[in-house]
């Protein structure tokens, strides 16, 4: 079989896995086949860009600033091929159809360069939309330039490819290291040190940007009539534009002074020598990268021999089998996930400490709500903060479990198991209720930083006993209901036409559509309570209504979760129906 054709196929079957799970609940996408469905998907993407595109030229663009455009649209282009590259590595360092490689008669290098020329194309076709808007936008700002603007446009895609190249080769070679050496206390440092970084872009963004409009706002609104009041905003925007726009403005020339959009601007506008050199030098580096190169695959084996490896993940998994053991009485399923943790080392290790503490996103937030809290005055406030903070750190954590590792959560990775359990004494439900489990025990580590964490700031806040008591119960009910938002759909959503394990919550649709069930409790019971913080911020309540928020806030989230797990166990039933009468091949 020629490489083209390989290629067309990996294509093809990627296209069929697609959008499996998204015609078994829109019957119309039935009767359709899913190079038609997926067809259909990229003619609706490239209306919709084409439409885009003319209302941004017709109520945002300014000739004045075409520079700027420009070179927001080269950052977009390149930026987005760059970070597409980092993320594609599982599917380039880890084949999918790892039974047909091993078998091609072919190198190493050939099968990364299959792979690699893969993603590009199946990047290419997702975003056609984006590419031909970008193209017509450049020809719209440069006059309709088309040899100079097609040449320009060619040398951009050529240096985004170069860099997704790269990116995704670098990335690979890193992660791959992490996972054959073991975790150990260089690795802890590094996270530690990520983490101390995180949590001061937090808390200098609070004190030095977002405080001091806080403090404009409320200087400036001194009773609610204020607000409906022009002359009062164009005031503080006249403020803010004094404070802030100058060093926004330079900040910007800064970041638009970088050699490469300047010089590619300047091709799309007269295409010269140097760009013609540029082009050339191009085509010649992808190809040097590609061929040049030694590529190294994540292999499995090699993982295997790490399992009995006595690391940081060893014993953190030797941890959960005694909390297993003491929260649920040690469940023979919850322990199997335990196991299933730690033979995928592979996929755990590049981000183990993430997983077992807090994660980048959740320091930024201690970083944020620490700062804030020191700077408000208001014991009541604080303790809304701390409430609030509790909240968005135990959730997004749960979000990131599900997110980084479907292959341990979700119903879907058992599709070799799925049809034991039909005919063994326990359930499908089971299995689910292990699934849930497991990511309760991986918890219970970050609701103990929480937990001191508030502590912490009980003491050093001078907070009234009964809030503390109230945080508490909250953050208890909050590590029991969390894990619920991201896995009460996995039933539902389950898919099973799938190559490889490392493809499972990964394709579009089943993104979106977990995306889109992990945000609906999210709305309804946390949402509320951001923007009314978000309000008290600028415009300060009456005191009687800040000293009973607290209670209304408990109250609000304790019953909205009840509700929610009630619907939830409706839904998970139903999916668990669902799956018993679905014939699993």
């Amino acid at each position: 079989m020629s490489i083209f054709r390989l290629i067309i196929l990996l294509i093809n079957v990627r296209i069929k896995q697609q959008y499996s799970l998204i015609s078994k609940y829109r019957p119309i996408l039935n009767k359709l086949k899913p190079t038609s469905i997926f067809t259909l998907s990229l003619l609706s993407r490239i209306i919709l860009s084409i439409i885009g595109l003319f209302a941004l030229i017709i109520y945002f663009y300014n000739e004045k600033y075409s520079f700027y455009w420009e070179c927001t649209l080269i950052m977009v282009f390149i930026g987005m091929h760059f970070f597409n590259g980092l993320i594609s590595y599982r599917r380039t360092h880890t084949p999918i159809l790892v039974s047909l490689f091993t078998m091609a008669p072919r190198n190493a290098r050939t099968i990364h360069n299959i792979l690699l020329i893969e993603e590009i194309l199946w990047l290419a076709l997702n975003q056609c939309g984006f590419y031909l808007a970008v193209f017509i936008f450049f020809l719209y700002i440069n006059k309709f330039q088309w040899i100079s603007s097609s040449l320009a446009y060619i040398l951009l895609v050529l240096v985004s490819i170069l860099l997704f190249i790269i990116s995704n080769k670098l990335f690979g070679m890193y992660v791959r290291n992490k996972i054959i050496n073991p975790i150990g206390i260089f690795r802890f440092f590094a996270y530690f040190m990520s983490i101390v970084i995180c949590f001061l872009l937090g808390f200098c963004l609070v004190k030095f940007m977002l405080f001091p409009l806080i403090a404009t706002v409320k200087e400036n609104i001194d009773s609610y009539n204020d607000i409906l009041n022009d002359n009062v905003w164009n005031n503080i925007i006249s403020i803010l534009e004094e404070q802030w726009l100058t060093s926004i403005i330079g900040f910007i020339r800064t970041m638009y002074s970088f050699v490469l959009f300047n010089f590619i601007c300047y091709q799309f506008k007269n295409f010269n020598y140097w760009g013609a050199l540029s082009l050339f030098f191009s085509g010649f580096f992808i190809y040097i990268v590609l061929f040049f190169t030694n590529p190294k695959f994540i292999d499995e084996n090699q993982n295997n021999n790490l399992y009995k490896c006595r690391d940081f993940l060893h014993f953190y998994c030797i941890f959960l089998r005694k909390l297993n053991y003491l929260i649920f009485k040690n469940d023979a399923l919850t322990n199997k996930e335990v196991l299933l943790l730690e033979r995928n080392r592979w996929i755990v290790s590049p981000v183990a400490f993430s997983l077992i503490f807090i994660t980048l996103e959740s320091s930024f937030y201690f970083g944020f709500i620490f700062s804030l809290i020191n700077l408000v005055k208001s014991t009541d406030t604080k303790l809304l903060l701390i409430f609030t903070l509790n909240l968005l750190i135990l959730t997004n954590h749960c979000f990131e479990l599900r997110e980084e590792f479907p292959v341990l959560f979700l119903l879907s990775a058992e599709k070799n198991n799925i049809n034991l359990f039909k005919i063994s004494a326990r359930s499908i439900k089971d299995l689910y209720i292990a699934k849930k489990r497991l990511m309760q025990l991986i918890l219970f580590i970050p609701f103990l930083i929480v937990l001191i964490v508030n502590s912490i700031l009980y003491i050093r806040g001078h907070i009234y006993s009964l809030g503390y008591l109230v945080i508490l119960i909250a953050l208890v009910n909050a590590y029991w209901i969390t894990p619920l938002f991201q896995l009460y759909m996995s039933p539902m959503f389950a898919k099973f036409n799938y190559t490889n394990v490392i493809e499972v919550g990964k394709t579009e649709e089943e993104a979106k559509l977990y995306l889109r069930a992990q945000g609906l409790p999210r709305k309804f019971i946390l949402l509320p309570f951001l923007v009314i913080l978000y309000m008290n911020l600028f415009i300060s309540f009456p005191n009687v209504l800040t000293k009973w928020l607290l209670v209304i806030f408990f109250l609000y989230f304790m019953s909205s979760s009840l509700i929610f797990a009630y619907i939830a166990q409706k839904v998970i039933q139903k999916g668990i129906s669902k799956i018993e009468k679905e014939v699993i091949e």
